[in-house]
């Protein structure tokens, strides 16, 4: 830590200044001072809320607390102060810190800097304290109200507090303080007993580390079941995860949380029930994330709706494609099936009478966007082989992207469903899956992903587009689009080219009335990549192109490309993303959206 070095000179400066005076030794050596009673219990009185009291024994030397004990029966919070005397029953509050109080005798680390002359107090309530009972006469002042500069206090040795101070001072306070990681004021430290391997709850740990202003989260995996002050203060480079669903805290310092910050600059979408739409080339599809919930779209659904309802991005890829399979997002299919080309990715299902499409899950409305047209059969919703819940029948004047909803499911637990071709065929261009919303909760923020593998800019052409943008109008709100393309466009587009595809797409949405339009600039792939580059291609050159295009649109581009992905060790293969590298995706496109959306 910075502690070390420029602390280790301090104190080398100390040893070098003692003449060899025992008075001179004994100041750089310091000292260690216990102050209050000895050998505490946690049971007698509760103090009333917000009682304080203040210790009646001041520092001898400039040195830091370095610890309290304090007795109580239960969970709670307290204050700890460093106060000055001012002679006459008064006293100004010159440090605080927040302590979390708990069942028993707590044995609590502090590095708080007291200077000679100053008294150690606690504030708050809940700590033990034995009524008219002081042997030892250890006297204290007391006030039945918080602590503030001037407050007026009462002296007396009527009762016995169970609270100990230790002060330390010189040599002997320096090594406290670096023992215990550094300055302990400074949040540093305060996680270090939470298991960064994600088995044991870390709650009640991250509740005791709220009650510092900016708690420092330690590399690792933490697992909680509630995330204290949704998040507020707390930054690093932890992952953690609640209720197993991953929540982002911002890499440094900052005012805001990002939980908070994200849904307020998403909050006019989630309030017209606009859709985050990702349209992307196979990144953005699923590569090479290890399963659906692990990447980085799916992570900022999860996140921006956790607490409210489990849901899916709206899927449109429900053929196979490469390597991919609709099963990576939990779909499968049984009977005859086969592609269309209608949809977002000019790539529908079609199931043959009988067919259906499957997948688990607890959701409260399951829908689908089909094709209406004269000939087709209808379309059966079943939930654990029941009889149907909802039938939609596909038969008619050809309309495109109909929605079957909204398709209330009924059920609150997780069971199968299945979707069933009944009396012909049926075209499917979309499928909607909403989990069970909590009750009382925030309304939730809507994804779909319009992504496909291979895909360039010039693969989104108009009816494509104008598929994506009614899907999304399924709740009454619009597209809201984030364009995560150009990768596969620097490998043998021209940059004048790329231009003009762009200035197409944005075009489209504008006219679509999209009221925020969001892009993602390709990432830098690995050399092993060059091979792939045609007609003297370069990533370079493309990205430039993109850049102007989109700064001359004026939409909010999240600047991605801004990190070396090759050398984070975020890309399985040079080019698409591996676990890591999705999660620091969504943590870039959280952050920059939340501190500047």
């Amino acid at each position: 830590m910075a502690y070390s070095g420029r602390r280790f000179c301090e104190i080398t400066a100390k040893a070098r200044r003692a003449d060899g005076s025992v008075d001179a030794i004994v100041e750089t050596l310091g000292s260690s001072i216990d102050i209050g009673r000895p050998d505490l219990v946690n049971t007698g009185t509760n103090t009333p809320a917000n009682y304080s009291v203040v210790m009646q024994t001041p520092a001898a030397a400039d040195g830091y607390i370095t610890g309290v004990d304090v007795g109580a029966s239960g969970a709670g919070a307290a204050s700890i102060h460093v106060i000055q005397y001012n002679g006459d029953l008064t006293v100004n509050v010159i440090r605080t810190h927040q302590i979390t109080l708990a069942n028993g005798v707590s044995e609590i680390p502090l590095s708080i800097p007291i200077a000679a002359g100053q008294y150690p107090a606690i504030s708050g309530g809940a700590y033990k304290f034995q009524n008219s009972v002081n042997p030892e006469g250890i006297p204290a002042w007391i006030k039945a109200a918080a602590l503030s500069n001037g407050a007026t206090v009462a002296s007396s040795t009527q009762h016995r507090y169970e609270v100990a101070f230790t002060i330390k001072t010189g040599l002997v306070a320096d090594v406290e303080v670096a023992k215990n990681g550094g300055a302990q004021n400074t949040g540093m430290n305060l996680l270090a007993d939470a298991d960064p391997n994600g088995v044991v709850d870390a709650t009640a740990i991250f509740a005791s580390a709220a009650a510092h202003p900016n708690p420092y989260v330690p590399p690792g995996s933490f697992a909680l079941t509630a995330m204290p002050k949704s998040g507020d203060g707390f930054w690093g480079p932890g992952k953690l995860f609640v209720g197993g669903r991953r929540f982002f805290v911002p890499a440094r310092p900052s005012l805001f949380n990002l939980y908070d910050g994200f849904r307020a600059k998403m909050a006019e979408h989630i309030a017209n029930n606009d859709v985050l739409c990702l349209i992307a080339d196979s990144i953005g599809h699923w590569a090479l994330a290890s399963n659906g919930p692990a990447h980085w779209f799916n992570r900022v659904t999860q996140f921006a709706n956790l607490g409210v309802a489990d849901d899916e991005p709206g899927m449109t890829a429900l053929r196979p494609s490469s390597t991919y399979l609709p099963a990576f997002y939990g779909v499968t299919t049984s009977g005859t099936v086969s592609t269309g080309t209608r949809g977002p990715l000019g790539e529908s299902i079609i199931l043959a009478d009988g067919a259906s499409l499957a997948f688990t899950g607890a959701y409260e409305q399951v829908d689908v966007h089909y094709t209406q047209d004269a000939g087709q059969g209808s379309l059966a919703f079943a939930f654990n082989g029941g009889a149907a819940y909802k039938t939609v029948n596909a038969a008619g004047a050809l309309a495109l992207d109909k929605y079957s909803g909204p398709s209330l499911t009924g059920q609150a637990a997780s069971g199968n469903y299945t979707l069933t071709a009944v009396g012909g065929p049926v075209e499917i261009t979309g499928l909607i899956r909403l989990g069970i919303k909590a009750a009382g909760s925030r309304p939730r923020l809507r994804t779909l992903r319009a992504s496909h593998g291979s895909y360039t800019f010039a693969s989104f052409n108009a009816a494509r587009l104008a598929s994506a943008i009614a899907q999304c109008g399924y709740a009454g709100g619009k597209i809201v689009p984030v364009l995560a393309l150009g990768i596969n466009d620097s490998f043998g587009t021209p940059p004048a080219t790329i231009s003009t595809n762009i200035t197409s797409i944005i075009d489209t949405l504008e006219a679509a009335l999209a009221p925020r339009i969001f892009v993602m600039p390709p990432t830098r792939p690995s050399s092993s990549w060059d091979g792939n580059y045609t007609g003297g291609r370069t990533y370079d050159a493309a990205l430039g192109a993109i850049r102007q295009t989109y700064r001359s649109r004026n939409v909010l581009s999240v600047p991605i490309d801004g990190f070396d992905y090759i050398n984070s060790g975020a890309y399985q293969e040079g080019l698409h993303f591996n676990d890591a590298g999705h999660d620091g995706n969504a943590l870039r496109f959280i952050e920059y959206v939340a501190e500047r959306g």
